[in-house]
């Protein structure tokens, strides 16, 4: 078999359908390499990737809500029936901290100071594998006293399943879809349009957000900026709970 014949077989599927693509050139690739090992060939044909045909690559990001409609999101959140209060309480935590749904899940009790309104999540829960430190606004700490009044599981997991375990992956997302087509994480891009709106300084944006500092900023800047956080969070939580008549 020749490079040609390879290329042309796996064209389509490599423009098309590009991740899959990707594994079968590579399995084709070992394949052809254990047959060398067996002596059955003396090369591999396998065309490399920068061999294979142009494809488009397409960003495709987390829906999310302009910040503009987050009173109607917090409105219809407080008045769904049928909606598990570990559930409930997760969402308002996404939307008032913009956390990933992951750090959500895995938040344990032993991780939550009340009186210093603060969460330090571990190094192994964050996505850049830093502990990090969390201001919690009142109206987090209030959703957080809420589920803890409700009784802890011995997990010691806020959001428990009720088997010991985290609640799943999909229980806010699935519950959000009967709102709009928005997922948990694309509220962190409804916190960075406010932000960029409100002129937050982006240091301190970046911070709430927890993306990683440019490699000079993260040289200079020890702090992790704690105290701005909280300010801001606190304005946004604010703004997130009020309505026309007072907060909901």
């Amino acid at each position: 078999m020749k490079r040609r014949e390879i290329t042309d077989a796996l064209a389509d599927l490599w423009v098309k359908h590009h991740p899959s693509g990707v594994k079968v050139r590579g399995n084709v690739e070992r394949v052809f390499d254990y047959a060398i090992d067996l002596e059955l060939r003396e090369d591999n044909p396998t065309p490399p990737p920068r061999s294979m045909p142009l494809h488009q690559h397409h960003v495709k990001h987390f829906t999310s809500l302009p910040h503009e409609r987050i009173h109607e999101l917090w409105a219809w959140l407080h008045t769904r029936p049928r909606m598990g209060p570990h559930t409930h309480a997760g969402i308002a935590i996404a939307v008032l901290l913009a956390k990933r749904t992951k750090e959500i899940r895995m938040m344990k009790w032993e991780q939550i100071d009340f009186d210093k309104a603060v969460w330090v999540t571990p190094f192994g829960n964050m996505k850049k594998r830093k502990m990090r430190r969390q201001p919690l606004p009142r109206q987090a700490l209030e959703k957080l006293q809420f589920l803890s009044n409700l009784g802890r599981s011995e997990s010691g997991y806020v959001f428990d399943s009720g088997r010991g375990k985290p609640m799943s992956e999909n229980a806010m997302l699935i519950a959000l879809k009967r709102f709009d087509d928005i997922t948990t994480h694309g509220f962190r891009a409804t916190l960075g349009s406010w932000c960029a709106e409100g002129k937050v300084d982006k240091r301190v944006s970046d911070y709430i957000k927890a993306h990683q500092p440019k490699y000079l900023d993260a040289a200079y800047q020890r702090s992790d900026l704690l105290e701005e956080r909280r300010l801001v969070l606190q304005q946004w939580a604010d703004y997130v709970t009020e309505r026309p008549g007072g907060d909901i």
